[in-house]
């Protein structure tokens, strides 16, 4: 302490500095001791510090304590924090001290080495294998690996690229680790980090580790892993599925799955195995199964039928059940003879030709089940060989009958020539046959609908010919009118109405419809189940029926239904506003002639208020500035009318008297058409208005009107326009308003003006020769005429107009393309031409490969087809296959253009081609190729996909939510009753309905689906539902709706306390969307809607609220 204090004031020494060394910093604590002076004592200290060999220095952080005793003596200490890395690294640093009176100093310097220990050194291994480990570290320098807890260690490795890899270590084993590293000086070792466990994982399991076994009598399949680990898990799918079943973690070797397996049925398995905390990879697949019985056929299941003198049939109604059998073998001989002949089919059948007649043959069946397991051989079965050209009426089918035509099919295939028999069974009129036919199928055109025929047939063998079968029987189709069930008339307007069809329209529709009194029908045509008549007299009561095309080729009707009654509307709706200021709105309605007009305002908590007008205007007065108001409108004529759907307008805020610009609610379009509309503004107190409106680049402004509306002509059909409005207050002129859009109606063929123009499917050349065609439209009409030119032309060659549907043209060029159309007339006036087709004559002295217009598919169904050839010939055949398919199927040569090719594949396209025998008996060349699509399998995707709401306890909601349909039929009925009520959504159309119901009854439901026009679905399986009782009757009342709009998405998500129906309206009624939303947070999406105003009625009839909403 002496020494200390008779030390200078501001010098330093080795003996006032202590130093204390941590991981990446070093402390030097500086205590210093001297006799008081009141005039000089130590008032500051500083250090500096760096690595020895340079570089710039550093100024140590410091925190000094400076204590002064009066009299007695004066204390320094501080402690400085120098930033130092770890591993012995030397520093040099330098200190010195302040007095008052003597200033800094001189600098004290010394040396020292930083801290060397293993601390932030990582012992987590970075990568764990079964036979390796591997650490990281940029620290450290050695490290040693044991497997006795540290007690001996049998590796010791050093760090390179600061990575150590230790190898040839045993799979799911424990093992201990520690490291240390070297420091800078004198080569010295830091201490070792503590021990740290880590244990190797385990070898990814191989096929030959894996083993499946049946269990529990050959019910389960079972797997087991024969390879050591701490835990498993086995994953099982059938072959060919995606989704695994897992067993989850297991500590057993083996693992029963508990579902039941199909015997055999190929399973897959795979495995994984966990060791020390860590899992492998899932190990390769194999595959195992439980073997299968495959059953041998019982001999009184098995048999021959269809014996001809050389063919048979042979079948087994045998062991099919339990899904395990998948393909037959059969095997047939001489009864005398040792060889066998085999075939090998798909089916449970198989037809058998080239025997020898009169003779006695055996036949015999054999299973092959699931993965090609085969049974054993059934008992034999004698059968003989019919004597030549003999034939029973067991060998006589018919097929595709339809209207007034049957193929009438023979099973015996190898014949020269059959010789059939048809005749009516009410008079024994016999119908013409071109026999003899040299094909085992004839399809038999002109018969009559519904009418039951008797059929005989005799077979040609040669010279000889076979006595003539007895008669088999069958009866054409019905084509029945139309069921009242599936007629009604919707939609119905003062001038249109929707007349919907929910049956099956077959190939056409048409309606008759006149006013109650008028003698004559008019006539309207069409291909679609719902059509829009608009061309009706208001307030009138009329009367219509409806007749089904059944056929096209040729023209098949049904009878017309009874007749349906129904009456338009004198119905008016609120046209726009006007006037609109902080108490008032001036309501326009549509002028319906109508005696008196009832305006209805109706307030947001429900009130009402009517008021009578004589005129289609009305100003409600007295109304409250800024609030939401709907109206309604209603005509009267004789006595009766019916309240329109709601319209929408705000009344303004009392703003400081200033001209401000029209809000979007103030502006509106009517009376939009294909080139007009009349654009309307309903901002009042004001006066004058000015509007502007045009397309992307292109504006025209209106000049000053006086009145709130303008009307814009010599529009683009089909075309968004953009408008806005301003106003003129005195001579004070507003800002312009924000942009309104609207959309040009697209052009459209009104009923009213006559017939549309016959699809182009409609027409038809044929009977084409080398100087004559012949030409029909397959629609109907009043009138028909056609015209006809030469491709090479410029002038048509119009045919007089006639009564029938057909023409013949004598008078043509050989080997020359002609265009043809056609146009008819409905109700007094001719529509327009039709869409040309071509045809090609044929030539004089060639007999010339059919021109593509000259042949076509036609009936295409998903699994048939009619091939059609349009040309005169003597013989036609045709040959088709599937487009990527190599071979060609190819129709017997026939002497009918029309031939039917079945077992197609649903949605596939295929090619076809014709040849013909020309009338100088030249045969040409295949075609060139066209294509036709088989139809789609249609299937109803489930009863789920129609929701089932219930809106009170006598109405209930059907909503269906079925995809990519051309329309839907639903029918439902009272569970255990016979009769069904249909109903049917066309494509467009909003897809939910509202059905009366019974209270606490059941009912049941079926849907079915047309894909296309002609494809359509079964009827589904029933979906049950109930009607609620009068105890569960529900008082809803809606206490709050919370609204979350969401531009982002285009979605406006609702908050609703109850399950309800969400309607969406634009600001002038019209309706936009339906949806039911069940209780809780829904969405609706409006990202097709426009920007403006918006208005929401939630609930049903027996609760109603509505909300505004602004879309911007």
């Amino acid at each position: 302490m002496q020494h200390i204090l008779a030390s200078g004031c501001n010098d330093v020494n080795a003996g006032h500095i202590d130093i204390d060394k941590y991981h990446n910093k070093t402390l030097l604590d500086l205590t210093k001791f001297r006799a008081f002076s009141i005039l000089n004592y130590m008032s500051d200290a500083e250090c500096r510090y760096r690595k020895v060999g340079g570089g710039a220095w550093i100024i140590a952080m410091s925190d000094c304590l400076k204590v002064n005793v009066p009299g007695v003596e004066s204390i320094l200490d501080c402690e400085f924090t120098l930033n130092t890395e770890s591993g012995g690294v030397e520093y040099e640093y330098e200190i010195r001290v302040k007095c008052t009176l003597d200033g800094w100093g001189n600098w004290f310097s010394s040396k020292f080495n930083s801290y060397c220990g293993p601390e932030g050194i990582e012992t987590n291994p970075s990568k764990i294998g079964a036979t390796e480990l591997e650490y990281s570290s940029t620290i450290a320098e050695e490290g040693r690996l044991s497997r006795d807890g540290g007690q001996t260690f049998f590796k010791i490795e050093t760090y390179q690229n600061n990575k150590i890899r230790f190898e040839n270590l045993e799979p799911n084993t424990q093992y201990w680790f520690k490291c240390r590293t070297k420091c800078d000086y004198n080569s010295q070792w830091s201490a070792f980090t503590p021990l740290k466990s880590v244990h190797t994982s385990c070898n990814e399991p191989q096929a030959s580790n894996l083993i499946t076994y049946g269990a529990n009598m050959g019910i389960n399949l079972g797997i087991r892993c024969e390879r050591n680990a701490d835990r498993y898990e086995f994953n099982i799918r059938r072959k060919g599925e995606s989704q695994w079943r897992t067993s989850g973690p297991t500590q057993n070797d083996s693992y029963i799955f508990p579902d039941n397996v199909a015997k055999g049925d190929i399973y897959q398995f795979r495995c994984k195995l966990e060791c020390g905390g860590t899992w492998t990879p899932y190990s390769v697949i194999i595959e195992g199964m439980i073997p299968v019985q495959c059953p041998q056929p019982v001999k009184s299941e098995i048999g021959v039928n269809q014996i001809t003198n050389n063919s048979a049939h042979l079948f087994c109604r045998s062991g099919h059940g339990g899904n395990v059998v998948e393909k037959h073998i059969f095997r047939y001989r001489e009864q005398n003879g040792s060889t066998w002949t085999t075939k090998r089919t798909e089916n449970n059948e198989v037809d058998i030709s080239r025997l020898n007649g009169n003779t006695e043959y055996v036949m015999e069946v054999q299973h092959e089940c699931t993965n090609g397991v085969t049974g054993n051989w059934s008992g034999t079965i004698n059968f003989k060989t019919d004597q030549a050209c003999n034939v029973n009426n067991s060998a006589v089918r018919f097929a595709n009958i339809s209207y007034n035509s049957v193929d009438l099919i023979c099973d015996q295939t190898e014949r020269d020539g059959y010789e059939w028999e048809v005749k009516r069974v009410r008079d024994g009129r016999k119908s013409n046959v071109a026999n003899p036919i040299l094909q085992n199928v004839y399809t038999h055109l002109g018969l009559d609908q519904g009418e039951e025929y008797a059929v005989r047939l005799k077979v040609t063998c040669g010279a000889e010919k076979s006595e003539w079968t007895q008669e088999k029987f069958f009866t054409t189709s019905s084509c029945l009118a139309p069921n009242l069930n599936e007629i009604s008339i919707t939609d119905i307007e003062n001038h249109n109405a929707v007349f919907r069809f929910s049956g099956n329209s077959q190939s056409g529709l048409e309606w008759q419809y006149r006013q109650v009194g008028n003698p004559n029908w008019r006539r309207l045509i069409t291909n679609q189940n719902d059509i829009l008549l608009d061309s009706l007299v208001g307030n009138s009561n009329y009367e219509c029926r409806l007749r089904i095309k059944c056929s096209e080729i040729p023209l098949i009707n049904s009878n017309y239904s009874s007749i349906v009654f129904f009456s338009t509307t004198c119905d008016s709706r609120i046209l726009r506003f006007s006037a609109i200021t902080p108490t008032t709105i001036t309501v326009h309605a549509s002028d319906v002639g109508a005696s008196q007009y009832i305006f209805k305002l109706i307030q947001e908590s429900g009130s009402t208020l009517e008021r009578m007008s004589n005129s289609p205007v009305y100003t409600f007065t007295a109304l409250v500035p800024a609030t939401d108001y709907e109206f309604q409108v209603k005509a009267i004529c004789n006595g009766n009318g019916n309240f329109s759907i709601s319209s929408f307008a705000s009344t303004e805020e009392i703003v400081p008297m200033q001209c401000l610009a029209p809000t979007r609610g103030q502006m509106s379009t009517s009376n939009v058409t294909i080139s007009s509309v009349q654009l309307n503004c309903s901002k009042g107190n004001v006066d004058g208005f000015y509007f502007r409106y045009g397309t992307i680049g292109t504006l025209v402004e209106s000049g000053l009107l006086t009145e709130g509306t303008y009307a814009v002509s010599g529009l683009r059909p089909g075309t968004i326009y953009g408008y806005q409005c301003r106003v003129k207050c005195g001579a004070t002129l507003s800002p312009w308003s924000d942009t309104v859009y609207f959309r040009t109606q697209t052009q459209a063929f009104a009923i009213s003006t006559g017939c549309p123009p016959p699809y182009e499917k409609e027409l038809y050349a044929f009977n084409i020769g080398n100087t004559n065609s012949a030409l029909i439209c397959y629609t109907e009409a009043d009138q028909f005429q056609f015209r006809y030119k030469d491709t090479a032309s410029t002038q048509w060659i119009d045919l007089p107009i006639q009564k029938t549907n057909f023409t013949s043209l004598n008078t043509l060029s050989p080997e020359t393309i002609y265009e043809y159309q056609c146009k008819i007339e409905c109700n007094g006036s001719f529509g327009f031409y039709s869409a040309s087709r071509y045809f090609k004559t044929l030539s004089l002295n060639e007999c010339l490969s059919s021109d593509k217009e000259n042949f076509a598919a036609i009936n295409i169904r998903k699994n048939e087809a009619t091939l059609l050839s349009l040309n005169q010939a003597k013989l036609y055949k045709f040959r088709y296959k599937e487009i990527l398919d190599e071979t060609w199927i190819f129709t017997d040569t026939s002497s009918s253009p029309l031939v039917k090719i079945n077992q197609l594949k649903p949605n596939s396209f295929y090619i076809y081609q014709v040849q013909t025998l020309c009338a100088n008996n030249k045969i040409s060349s295949f075609s060139t190729s066209r294509f036709f699509k088989t139809r789609e399998d249609c299937q109803f995707d489930t009863l789920q996909d129609v929701g089932v709401f219930v809106v009170n306890d006598t109405i209930i909601s059907l909503q269906v939510n079925q995809q990519n349909y051309f329309r839907i039929e639903i029918r439902y009925r009272e569970k255990g009753m016979t009769d069904w009520i249909l109903k049917s959504f066309s494509k467009g159309d909003i897809p939910i309905l509202e059905i009366q119901v019974k209270k606490n009854v059941k009912y049941e439901l079926q849907g079915l689906v047309y894909c296309a026009d002609n494809n359509n679905s079964q009827w589904s399986e029933s979906r049950i539902f109930s009607t609620l009782g009068n105890t569960a009757n529900k008082n809803f009342e809606f206490t709050t709706i919370k609204i979350f709009p969401n531009p982002g998405n285009g979605l406006l998500d609702l908050d609703l306390p109850l399950s309800a129906q969400v309607q969406v309206y634009d600001s002038y009624g019209k309706l936009e969307y339906v949806f039911h939303l069940d209780e809780g947070l829904g969405s609706v999406d409006i990202s097709k809607l426009h920007q403006g105003v918006y208005y929401l009625k939630i609930g049903s009839k027996s609760f109603t609220k509505c909300i505004r909403y602004i879309k911007i």
